[in-house]
């Protein structure tokens, strides 16, 4: 009965041991910094029927840390990738690098404020946020239909 008490004795505090040294508040490994940055927008739509209203909706998760959205469209027949520098493409123009286009919730509303021709373009979009240190998101392409070209002035096709 005694040896019983001690080994009893003798795990409680094992027990009670290990839970004292397994509460910590630090991680133990370490962060990267450079993924703290904003989420990708979910979705970016594009209303192109009449080339001087080019109507743009961008869908993303709720965040507090979105102040803005920069849009770049061109007509290079390279395809958007996240290396590509914003501008860089042939005949790119970027919207929104000055915080033109403010998040508005989840969704987001936007013309484009240039004439467009009849062309067929690509476009893409990321989110920033006014907080130091925080990233912007990853580019978000523009696909539909397995397609990453929209063309202005055409009739879409349901």
């Amino acid at each position: 009965m005694k040896n019983i008490k001690y080994i009893m004795l003798a795990v409680v505090a094992i027990v009670c041991g290990l839970a004292m040294t397994s509460c910590t508040d630090d991680n133990d490994w370490p962060v990267d910094k450079s993924y703290d940055r904003l989420f990708t927008p979910t979705s970016l739509e594009v209303d192109a029927l009449d080339p001087a209203a080019v109507n743009v909706t961008i869908t993303s998760n709720a965040s507090d840390n979105v102040a803005y959205y920069v849009i770049e469209i061109c007509t290079d027949g390279k395809r958007f990738t996240e290396d590509v520098p914003v501008g860089q493409m042939k005949d790119s123009r970027v919207f929104g690098e000055d915080k033109s286009i403010p998040a508005t919730g989840t969704v987001t509303h936007y013309v484009l404020p240039a004439k467009l021709g009849n062309y067929m373009y690509q476009m893409r979009v990321k989110a920033c946020s006014n907080r130091p240190g925080k990233g912007d998101s990853r580019w978000l392409n523009y696909s539909k239909n397995d397609e990453y070209y929209f063309e202005v002035g055409a009739e879409v096709e349901e």
